[in-house]
């Protein structure tokens, strides 16, 4: 907190998701956090491991949008790591629709989020498998897509397409 109980933020520069994505997240000024720290942000997705790669002047960011926000160190609890069981969900994605060709999956921080990321291209189709998998697994499962979309698609707002992972 600064002075009169106003609090002030700093940005920092954090890789996170299991692709590896770097962004500019903020924290409150006080929050010690070191180069390789890891970190739990909060995304537009949930809560998300992150490892902190460097604090950054503000004039350094002053016209660029926050992704998040550092919340704290990350614990023992928060790195568990991603159950086995979920590498059974690339297998049973495969099964109900091979285009969309499932390569990766990740689990957030909540431990109910689960995105799995795809080479094909996930749309209306995909999101009626995402939901049925929901259920049937108890978790909430997130089908996206492994490289970002064409410029003038989901980048940024979300396209409004089922299945993009923008929750939009």
């Amino acid at each position: 907190m600064s002075e009169a109980g106003v609090v002030t933020r700093r940005a920092c520069l954090v890789r996170y998701g299991r692709l590896g994505w770097v962004a500019l997240f903020t924290s409150e000024d006080g929050v010690e956090f070191r180069r390789g720290d890891q970190v739990v942000v909060q995304t537009e997705r949930g809560e998300e491991l992150g490892e902190l790669l460097s604090s950054v002047a503000s004039r350094l960011v002053d016209d660029v949008s926050p992704a998040g926000q550092v919340l704290r160190l990350a614990s023992v609890e928060d790195r568990a790591g991603v159950p086995v069981e979920l590498d059974d969900l690339i297998e049973a994605i495969r099964q109900r629709d091979s285009a969309l060709e499932p390569v990766d999956v990740e689990m957030l921080v909540d431990g109910r989020t689960v995105v799995v990321y795809c080479l094909g291209e996930v749309g209306e189709e995909s999101e009626r498998i995402a939901v049925g998998l929901s259920r049937d697994t108890g978790r909430d499962v997130r089908l996206s897509p492994m490289f970002d979309p064409e410029s003038g698609g989901c980048g940024g707002g979300g396209c409004g397409e089922g299945g993009c992972g923008s929750n939009h």
